[in-house]
């Protein structure tokens, strides 16, 4: 498959970058989110990922079986970063996909992972808090996503806009529940973050990403909810994160 699919942020060329930065959203959304990030630093190519079912891919079907997704997605990363320094960030659901891809790539490509950001999620052995599951369908899912309260209620009541996202996020919120942690710890430094009224993660929840390292755990707070790196600390966050990747030299 074509790289840009799954990169579509990827520059043309090989460019001058010191680092690439590989990005994976949250549930429901898709590498858009990252559009901001993308010329934050000259030295760092910040290369979201898309997975199936979205924007230019919406014609393809969401995906939901957790291994074979984050299978597909190291081939992609070797392709496109085989001599590079590559770093992840996950946000939520792209946190545990963040965490695998990094297990895969370092167990079947050997291939270092720098460092591992991962951001409103709890750890791969802690009971997710959310209350919801995939079998009380998807109008139950609804009802979670006004109790997060970060999807504007005006939107939750436009029938046509839910009826094209609910699906999407369902899907994902499937993906989350096929995965299954197996043991695997990262042999890079772990970089955790949370927003101080994130209901899903917080300060003691982010705690436990300390097990699954052997390197340097970090753990930052930052004002905001659950989406904080993408509001009110968005520029904190990026700041953060390039300092963390400039000092890893």
């Amino acid at each position: 498959m074509n790289s840009n699919v799954w990169f579509p942020y990827k520059k043309r060329g090989d460019g001058n970058f010191d680092y690439k930065l590989f990005c994976f959203n949250h549930a429901g959304g898709d590498s858009n989110i990252f559009r901001d990030w993308i010329d934050f630093d000259e030295s760092i190519e910040v290369m979201p990922i898309e997975i199936p079912g979205r924007r230019k891919r919406m014609g393809e079907k969401c995906s939901v079986d957790f291994a074979k997704l984050v299978d597909d997605i190291a081939r992609e990363v070797i392709l496109n970063a085989k001599s590079d320094r590559v770093f992840i960030y996950g946000h939520s659901l792209g946190a545990i996909l963040a965490f695998k891809l990094a297990v895969v790539l370092e167990k079947d490509y050997s291939k270092k992972v720098e460092g591992l950001f991962v951001a409103g999620r709890h750890a791969p052995t802690d009971e997710d808090p959310s209350p919801y599951r995939t079998t009380m369908g998807v109008n139950g899912l609804k009802s979670e996503l006004l109790r997060l309260g970060d999807t504007p209620e005006q939107l939750l009541d436009n029938k046509p806009f839910m009826d094209f996202y609910l699906p999407i996020i369902y899907s994902d919120y499937k993906l989350a529940e096929d995965y299954s942690y197996g043991g695997e710890v990262v042999n890079c430094p772990i970089y955790a973050m949370c927003g101080k009224r994130d209901l899903l993660a917080n300060f003691e929840m982010m705690k436990n990403w300390q097990q699954f390292t052997k390197k340097t755990f970090v753990l930052k707070d930052f004002e905001g909810g659950h989406f904080f790196a993408y509001d009110e600390s968005s520029k904190d966050v990026k700041n953060f994160i390039i300092k963390n990747i400039k000092d890893s030299a």
